[in-house]
């Protein structure tokens, strides 16, 4: 079912206002959106105690996909992990051929008390053992 459109503004357009940039439109009917809309949506209040991010640059070899380290590192973690992102992929002089480095940003959060250092540090000691063992994984220096 169509409920709307999206596009680019065509380029002769863009320069003939002179916006310098690229202009997308988009038109929805926001009847049909809303009758053909899930009824099951679930929220979650923001949580009262604070999160906990940790970044971490590995050392990989070339083949090593995102996906693969991603599911490692949620089977590792426990179910304090709440999320998983790769935020850099870095490949150059100061690593090694045949190796790139992947950073990534890990979120803790307990819902029900403040988190304590050492708990995280254990799961991402875990984590990276784990890694390791898989993936022939570092930390990156």
């Amino acid at each position: 079912m169509k409920i709307g459109i999206i596009g680019k503004i065509h380029p002769v357009i863009i320069d003939s206002i002179e916006l310098g940039q690229g202009v997308y439109y988009l038109e929805i009917n926001l009847d049909d959106f809303i009758n053909n809309a899930e009824d099951s949506m679930y929220f979650e209040p923001i949580a009262a105690f604070p999160s906990i991010e940790i970044d971490l640059a590995l050392v990989v070899d070339e083949p090593v996909k995102n996906s693969e380290i991603e599911n490692e590192i949620k089977k590792s973690g426990s179910s304090l992990l709440k999320s998983v992102r790769l935020f850099d992929i870095y490949r150059g002089k100061q690593l090694e051929d045949g190796k790139k480095s992947m950073a990534y940003s890990l979120t803790f959060l307990d819902r029900t008390r403040t988190l304590k250092d050492i708990e995280i540090e254990i799961i991402v000691k875990r984590i990276l053992e784990n890694l390791d063992k898989k993936f022939k994984a570092k930390l990156r220096d």
